[in-house]
């Protein structure tokens, strides 16, 4: 905000501590004495008559209303008011004030609305008297202005209130149900067990939540999820109250009144739709807040997830709301902090009304809840009707009559088809029905839980890289997923509700019972899927049978290395246990047990394809500046000195926790139910003594491992210079015992750092000059036992590193720097020769290592560039790849001082190294009619060299004839890969015709699996010769044979001859099903490799056809012959038994009728001639498979689908009944989705 020069005065007054003190002291002392003093006068008396609210029942008890208003601003409260005020700056002293005094007004009773207005006057009238008590003028001009910033505060205020007002007083005829910010602040008050509960008790504690939250408040939605709607609904309520008071905030508690809201022209307003609707239209130009509880099935994007209260806060708000310590202690432990729990106790309220689910005390109802969610398949229907005892039919009907009630029992989802249920809100069923589950019924829940997961589902009897087919497998476990989650759910729900000890040893026993059932990988593959809950369920047993394994192993550490980077193809079971274990780090009894197991896990030392592993997990928790588990910053240190001891990974564990080791960090999975505990708030000196305390301990434990102390040395700029300096007198006197190479290993690494940093010496983060001296005196102090060693850092390849670099500005530090780099070099290796050392020496110790430039620094600066025969001689007999005598021919050839051909002459007497000889041909570079040296070589020469990553370079400037030649030889000595790459390179020299002369000739060449980089080559020149010939029978064929070749590398529609030949000729399709399926007899076909099957299986599934069918149309006669003669290969391959299903999948990409209804009339012909129930499903599946990724709106589309459907169908019913039949199962199955997803996202 800007103020004008009148204000400059008061700001420096307000500013001034004195002034800021003599303000507050007077104004509160004074408001005090006004009280006592002026409560008579009609003055003050008209102060509450306008705000038409009164604060005492009766205004002429004089002396009652003066004690109310002293027991409002007591001494107590002012003081307490002073002392909070008198740090503030400024303005912000103003608006402080005001916000206490309104506080005050609330707190004793005023509502909201009414206390702004309170404050107001009474501010005024306190103004106006305080001028005339203090003539000081300081404060005088300083009261003016608070005036004016009151007023315009207020009336800005009051514009808002009173547009809130009406608004709702509109919309509240015709028994319509919005309630504004202030209403809901009323209810809280009548119906709370406690005086001072009121919306400020639901505090949002989450950071996150509030930076995210605070983003979207201009978007159009906004989706919510939390742990309760109710408690979601007020603390979203509470921080709109504090930041949002600018705009009008409604929450709309039926369908009806928000549908009168939406034909309302109200704007920029914040809408809270508080109901459960199939679907809940958005109000346009408003921000639309959507709440769900998790667990709720909704399908929305970009939702924010509200995380439970902290314990700490949700303590800190019951004490404020007048429970000591003790008992909010209690209170939090009776019901784990779940705020279903909590409600009965904070609220008075008496519900008239049970529901009928509650109150029939069905075993129906009990057995449903001890279930949680099942699907319906006939194990969990067996479960169902054991614990209902009664028939399954009776029971679903029973508990659907529970499904359409205000507070609904069940939901019913129905996915096309496969149809599951789940209890509506766990908690609140197990708050009414915990007391009417009876001994003999939880009984039987245990035996049956046990039984459930005895059973080893079949997927975890085949291999595990067929796992990601689970959809197609047609073998399905007996007890589902759903029912598993669903009962393991409940196991939680038994022990957190009421906190019962007794229940936790019956719950361990139970899940220990389940886990001993474990005996190999695939037992721990399978009980991965549902290890959270019970990691939740019961700590204990999860971490001693977890311990177990480390002493008697039974398959973990090989579900570990099961781990894959592939997301598609790869089921990652490893991170379930890892997910259930990190909820234990949060419950400090568990803390410890559960560090070492992580440490323990990471001892296996696997190579992870994904983050997800031990060691990320370990990072996390010690993590000095992240609150990521139980453990304060002292107790890391102490686990970290135990631990570095103990675990031999432990050092790169605590190492990558040094400062700027990480940007950011993940929170760890916290448990569902359970109370967690919280660490203490970490300071900076925490932050400080951790990061020293873990540099000390790595330096310890550091030992004579030279990479250990370069990570070291990479995260000591942040230390202080002391520590620092300590540091390196460490390192210096460690570095007397190494050897060598190890020793030059680290100084090249400090002479890095000192360079970045002086070349960078303008940028923050730049370490200072006083520092550096000490790095750059390291490298002074550490010697040699061999003075060659001196030498190495002057052949690092392409950044030598200066000690004193031109810094990084202006134009010209570039080529200043080389200049410099030059000239160091150069006097280097002068010296080197003036002290008539070894070269044979020196390269005996550069040898070997790709950071190095040998040949190229030799040649330079050593032979300044004359080419000299021994040194190449002595090249070759020391550097067995041959990487540094071709950059040593290289500078030479480059600098035009040396004939090719004559140095390879050269090169075959010294060596039979055929390798190094092909290499040194690529560096040729022919020009026109020239012809390559390669052309002339022998057999085994040319085959290395064709076989060379982008060796056909050497030809970019050589004529068509020799290109031509080139090619042949590639085809005859090299791959697919150089050859695709090779002709696309060249393609311009061509005719469509010779182009098509050399593509069709890929078919010679081996696979060899390098399709890495020639995806969009080929695709280039297949786009090329399709449009050419794709009408040409014959050269189409031949290039469908290319296209399916790499069909595992292009995309349906680049293969557009082999699409023309699929729709025309079955053989190819049949080759596939021949490749990928297996037989009737459940053998495979071909013994191909596993790769290229894999990679034919993708081709499949992107296969979008139907037969016969050409621009548009589809011959009946012609797709009749296509089916005869795809069933005979089909029959001869005996696999007859996939021809329907494989048929009917194939209908489903059909082109549309003359009529305009799908599929084209020939295909219905045959729909109807089939009659065929397993064509029919799969046609059913593939159009439904169609509709891939979407953006999910709560039913509205699915109902749109399912319109859709219908219509086909009711076109089609009466000329081809079976057709429309399939389309009306396909509208009924989109229909009942629709519906289905909108009552379970909106259902608590």
């Amino acid at each position: 905000m800007k103020y004008s020069n009148e204000t400059s005065l008061i700001g420096k007054a307000a500013n001034s501590l004195d002034i800021k003190g003599a303000i507050i002291g007077k104004t509160l002392d004074f408001i005090i004495q006004f009280i006592n003093n002026r409560v008579n006068e009609k003055k003050w008396k008209n102060l509450f008559l306008e705000t038409g609210e009164q604060v005492v029942k009766n205004l002429d008890d004089q002396e009652g209303f003066k004690n109310d208003l002293l027991v409002i601003f007591s001494k107590d409260n002012m003081q307490n008011i002073a002392e909070k005020s008198y740090d503030k700056r400024g303005y912000e002293l103003i608006s402080y004030l005001e916000n206490e005094i309104v506080e005050l007004f609330i707190e004793y009773g005023v509502s909201e609305r009414n206390a702004h207005e309170y404050s107001y006057h009474f501010i005024q009238i306190i103004l106006d008297e305080l001028k005339q008590y203090d003539t000081d003028k300081a404060l005088e001009t300083y009261l003016e202005i608070w005036r004016k910033q009151s007023e315009q505060n207020y009336f800005s205020l009051k514009k808002q209130l009173d547009a809130i007002e009406t608004e709702v007083k509109n919309l509240g005829k015709d028994n319509i149900h919005i309630l504004s910010i202030e209403d809901i602040e009323s209810d809280i008050k009548k119906s709370s067990s406690f005086e001072k509960l009121s919306l400020d008790f639901f505090e949002i504690d989450d950071e996150q939540f509030e930076m995210d939250f605070e983003d979207q408040l201009d978007n159009e939605k906004i989706i919510i999820v939390g742990k309760s709607k109710e408690e979601s609904l007020y603390r979203i309520l509470n921080y709109l109250k504090r930041f949002s008071k600018d705009r009008i905030i409604l929450i709309v508690k039926d369908e009806k009144s928000w549908l009168s809201l939406i034909e309302d022209d109200i704007r920029n307003a914040i809408l809270v739709p508080y109901f459960n609707s199939e679907e809940i239209l958005v109000k346009k130009d408003n921000t639309n807040i959507f709440i769900y509880n998790e667990g709720d099935i909704f399908y929305e994007t970009n939702e924010l997830h509200l995380r439970k209260r902290t314990i700490h806060n949700l303590l800190s708000a019951l004490e404020k709301i007048g429970l000591d310590y003790e008992d909010a202690r209690n209170l939090v432990n009776n019901t784990s902090g779940i705020y279903a729990f909590m409600r009965k106790h904070l609220f008075n309220r008496v519900s008239n009304f049970k529901p009928q689910w509650v109150e029939n005390r069905s075993k129906a109802v009990i057995a449903a809840l001890l279930c949680g969610s099942w699907a319906e398949c006939e194990g969990d229907k067996e479960i169902i009707s054991k614990l209902a005892e009664k028939e399954y039919d009776g029971v679903i009907q029973e508990l659907n009559s529970y499904s359409t009630v205000e507070k609904p029992f069940v939901i019913k989802i129905d996915n096309h088809g496969s149809i599951r249920y789940m209890i509506s809100s766990i908690e609140n069923a197990w708050m009414e029905l915990d007391a009417l589950i009876f001994p003999e019924s939880w009984k039987q829940y245990i035996s049956l839980l046990k039984e459930v997961f005895e059973e080893l589902e079949p997927i975890f009897k085949k291999d595990f890289k067929e796992h990601y087919l689970v959809n197609v497998i047609k073998e399905k476990p007996k007890y589902s997923k759903v029912l598993k989650d669903g009962m393991l759910r409940i196991l939680v729900m038994k022990v957190i509700y009421k906190n019962n000890q007794n229940y936790q040893y019956q719950v361990d026993n139970i899940v220990k019972a389940i886990l001993e059932n474990i005996r190999g990988i695939e037992q721990w593959a399978c009980i991965s899927q549902y290890f959270i809950p019970l990691c939740e369920a019961s700590p204990n047993s999860c971490l001693d049978r977890i311990e177990s394994e480390f002493v008697k192993p039974t398959g973990l550490k090989e579900l570990f290395e099961k781990n894959s980077g592939d997301i598609f193809k790869s089921n990652n079971y490893y991170v379930n246990i890892i997910f259930g274990l990190e909820q234990l780090v949060h419950i400090r009894k568990y803390v410890s047990r559960t560090i070492n197991c992580f440490f323990r896990m990471n001892e296996f030392e696997i190579d992870y394809k994904m983050g997800n592993s031990p060691k990320n997990t370990l990072e996390v928790i010690f993590c000095p500046w992240f609150d990521s588990c139980s453990l304060n910053s002292n107790e890391k240190i102490k686990q970290a000195q135990s631990l570095i001891e103990k675990y031999k990974t432990a050092w790169n564990v605590f190492a990558s926790q040094l400062p700027e080791s990480h940007a950011m960090m993940s929170p760890l999975l916290q448990p569902k139910y359970r109370i967690v505990n919280e660490s203490e708030e970490i300071t900076y000196g925490d932050l400080d003594n951790v990061y020293i305390e873990y540099l000390n301990l790595c330096t310890q434990y550091a030992g004579m491992d030279k990479n250990r102390w370069k990570t070291l040395i990479e995260h000591l700029d942040r230390y202080s210079i002391d520590l620092q300096k300590n540091f390196f007198n460490k390192l210096i006197k460690k570095t007397q015992s190494m050897c060598d190479n190890d020793k030059e290993y680290l100084k090249t690494k400090i002479r890095y750092i000192v360079y970045r940093h002086r070349f960078y010496n303008q940028s923050d983060w730049a370490i200072e000059e006083d520092k550096l001296m000490i790095y750059e005196n390291t490298i002074s102090a550490i010697s040699f036992n061999n003075p060659i060693f001196d030498y190495r850092y002057l052949f690092i390849k392409h950044n030598m590193p200066l000690l004193h670099p031109i810094p990084y500005k202006g134009d010209d530090y570039r080529n200043k720097n080389q200049q410099l780099k030059n000239q160091l070099i150069d006097d280097k290796i002068n010296e080197f020769i003036k002290k008539d050392y070894s070269i044979e020496d020196l390269i005996d110790i550069l040898v070997g290592d790709d950071d190095y430039d040998i040949g190229t620094v030799l040649a330079q600066y050593y032979c300044k560039c004359k080419y000299n025969k021994e040194i190449l001689n002595l090249l070759i007999s020391k550097d067995s790849q041959g990487k540094q005598t071709r950059s040593f021919i290289e500078t030479f050839y480059c600098n035009k001082v040396i004939d090719l051909r004559s140095v390879i002459n050269d090169l075959k007497e010294m060596t039979d190294n055929a390798e190094l000889i092909s290499d040194i041909f690529s560096l040729q570079r022919v020009n026109g009619n020239e012809d390559a040296y390669i052309f002339t070589e022998d057999e085994q020469v040319k085959s290395i060299f064709w076989k060379r990553e982008r060796c056909f370079f050497i030809f970019e400037n050589a004529s068509k004839e020799v290109i031509g030649k080139a090619l042949a030889e590639c085809l005859k000595y090299s791959n697919k890969e150089n050859y695709i790459l090779f002709l696309d390179d060249m393609k311009d020299y061509f005719s469509l015709q010779e182009l098509y002369d050399y593509f069709i000739k890929i078919s010679n060449l081996k696979y060899e699996g390098h399709y890495s980089v020639m995806d969009y080559p080929l695709q280039e020149l297949l786009e090329l010769l399709q449009k050419e010939f794709i009408n040409d029978d014959e050269k189409c064929s031949e290039i469908a044979k290319i296209e399916w070749i790499f069909s595992g590398i292009l995309d349906w529609d680049t293969m557009k001859c082999i699409q023309r030949e699929i729709k025309r000729n079955p053989i190819f399709y049949a080759d596939l099903i021949c490749c990928i399926f297996k037989d009737k007899d459940g053998n495979k076909k071909m013994d191909i490799d596993e790769n290229i099957r894999s990679s034919l299986t993708s081709c499949f599934y992107k296969m979008k056809f139907c037969p016969s069918e050409k621009n548009g149309n589809v011959d009946y006669e012609e797709l009749c012959k296509w089916l005869e003669d795809f069933k005979h290969l089909l029959k001869d391959q005996n696999q007859e038994y996939l021809y329907e299903r494989l048929v009917g999948s194939l209908f489903a990409n059909a082109p549309v009728g003359n009529d305009g209804y799908p599929p084209h009339e020939s295909v219905r012909k045959i729909i109807e001639k089939y009659n065929s129930n397993d064509l029919n499903k799969s046609f059913i599946i593939e159009e439904s498979n169609k509709r891939g990724v979407y953006s999910p709106d709560a039913g509205k589309s699915e109902k749109e689908i399912a319109n859709k459907y219908y219509k086909f169908s009711k076109a089609l019913e009466i000329d081809y009944p079976i057709t429309a039949n399939i389309f009306y199962e396909l509208g009924k199955s989109y229909d009942e989705e629709s519906l289905q997803q909108r009552m379970a996202a909106e259902n608590e």
